[in-house]
């Protein structure tokens, strides 16, 4: 009786501590989300048909700093907003130069912020959003004014979430930085180079660059989201220095060009020299001059992607991927995208 009772014991132990190791495993399981940024003035059809995704970010326009009137200037805004309603999720972004903070007094917070809170409104009527986010560099000596900003626009904006984009450097040293008074952070896992550096390999996306950053991101007191990149550029140098930046620039660009051999020297993976004057993709280049392609390979991505969902410590997570461009996504199949935000559950 005393070895039956014991044997069913130990049964009924193995059993709930199964219970608990499964549920645990459970517990880490994390929901992910595919987004897209669109970042164009223009509304392309073909472009959102491509976008196999409920959620989208879409920059709604560009704040600057306008001297002749002494105040902040929206900027570039996209045509037909109305044109993403069929979309679920739409968060409306506002890009915020850093200068715009830089000569923003004190005394001109509040107007501004009644101002952008009344064109925001304007732009998106009829489009309900849950969320607004602000996308600004922010620097040591701006981040209170910015920080300031973002508290007021929380308080006209009280019934939605307000998120701010982060920057690999603003976490790594966020004592200095600070942390953004906001709902949710973006964290822009991309152009972590120094792009006007020669030497550099790729600016966009760096693996190396990324180990150097990530140890603080399990300490962010903002839950993050994460956006990739799906963009290639190329950077022209002349004399060693970085003098044009060439976007939506391939490889295949510059190898189907008429009379390659007469026109450029590959002088190594992701590097062309030019061998006479001549035009590309609209600019007049000159002999000597030196390109260097840079894109986002999906093999970094996914190495990326592994990297960070091991750092980032929130149990829902969206990924978005930059930016929503037809052309672009033709260098990536859905499929594998779809791996890459499967791979930070």
């Amino acid at each position: 009786m005393y070895f039956t009772v014991l044997k069913d014991f130990k049964i009924l132990l193995l059993f709930l501590l199964l219970a608990f190791s499964s549920q645990n495993c459970r517990k880490k399981q994390r929901a992910t989300h595919m987004a897209f940024y669109h970042w164009k003035s223009l509304v392309n059809p073909v472009d959102l048909q491509q976008a196999k995704t409920d959620k989208l970010y879409v920059r709604l326009f560009d704040v600057d700093w306008n001297e002749t009137t002494q105040f902040p200037e929206p900027l570039a805004d996209v045509q037909r907003f109305s044109a993403f309603s069929k979309f679920k999720q739409v968060t409306p972004v506002v890009f915020l130069t850093n200068k715009t903070f830089e000569k923003l007094s004190e005394s001109q917070l509040d107007r501004f912020v009644q101002q952008l809170f009344q064109k925001i409104c304007r732009d998106t009527e009829g489009c309900y959003s849950e969320e607004i986010q602000f996308d600004c560099d922010w620097t040591e000596t701006t981040r209170d004014r910015y920080f300031a900003f973002l508290q007021r626009i929380k308080g006209v904006f009280f019934e939605k979430k307000i998120s701010a984009t982060i920057r690999l450097h603003q976490i790594k040293f966020m004592e200095k930085t600070g942390v953004p008074p906001v709902d949710r952070g973006m964290l822009m896992a991309y152009n972590m180079g120094d792009l006007d550096n020669l030497k550099t390999e790729n600016s966009i996306l760096s693996v190396e660059t990324l180990k150097q950053y990530v140890q603080k991101l399990g300490q962010y007191p903002v839950k993050l989201d994460v956006a990739l990149p799906l963009f290639s550029w190329g950077v022209v140098f002349r004399d060693g220095a970085a003098t044009k930046l060439l976007n939506n620039l391939s490889q295949n660009d510059i190898l189907q060009t008429p009379q390659y051999d007469s026109c450029f020297q590959k002088i190594a993976d992701n590097r062309f020299v030019l061998l006479k004057n001549q035009y590309l993709k609209g600019l007049y280049l000159y002999k000597n001059d030196e390109i260097r392609i840079e894109d986002a390979p999906l093999s970094i991505l996914t190495e990326t992607a592994q990297i960070l969902s091991q750092n980032i410590n929130n149990q829902e997570l969206t990924v978005a991927f930059y930016h929503l461009d037809s052309a672009t996504l033709q260098k990536y199949r859905y499929e594998d995208l779809e791996k890459i935000v499967q791979s930070f559950k």
